[in-house]
C-alpha cells in the first residue's frame, strides 16, 4: 500500500493513549479487526475489546480533512494518492493498463479501470 507516514504514523499512535480513555477498562486497547481496500485507499479498522469503541484508520488523510486544512483555498486543492497516481500517469501519456502493469510487478492491488475513469474525468474538471 502507499501511505501518507506522517498521518498513518500520528492516527496509529493516537490508539496507543487509548488505555487512559476507555470508560469500561483501564487496560483498553484497539485490536485490529478488518483491513480493508479500495482504488489505493487503506482503511484499518480497529475495536476496544471492553467498552467496543472503533475507530479507523486510513493510509491518507480522508477528503474531508484535507479540505479543512486548506481552509478552503482552492487554487491549491491537495490530491489524494489515487488522484495523484491518475494525474502521473496521464502525464505520462500512459493509461489504465500501463498502470496496472506498473502495479502488478510492485505487487500493489490496483484500483479498476472504472474508477481510473471516474478520477481521469474528475481530474480534467478541476484543471
Amino acid at each position: 500500500y502507499i501511505i501518507d507516514g506522517q498521518h498513518f504514523l500520528k492516527s496509529i499512535r493516537s490508539l496507543e493513549i487509548y488505555r487512559e480513555r476507555c470508560v469500561k477498562s483501564t487496560q483498553g486497547w484497539f485490536k485490529l479487526i478488518r483491513s480493508r481496500s479500495r482504488a489505493l485507499f487503506w482503511y484499518l479498522d480497529f475495536e476496544c475489546p471492553f467498552c467496543k469503541e472503533c475507530r479507523t484508520v486510513t493510509n491518507e488523510p480522508l477528503h474531508t480533512d484535507i479540505e479543512k486544512k486548506l481552509n478552503n483555498q482552492e487554487c491549491h486543492k491537495k490530491l489524494t494518492i489515487p488522484e495523484s497516481t491518475v494525474w502521473g500517469v496521464i502525464s505520462a501519456g500512459s493509461g489504465f493498463r500501463q498502470l496496472e502493469e506498473i502495479f502488478s510487478h510492485l505487487g500493489i492491488k490496483c484500483m479498476s479501470n472504472s474508477t481510473f475513469m471516474k478520477l481521469e474525468q474528475n481530474i480534467g474538471e478541476v484543471s
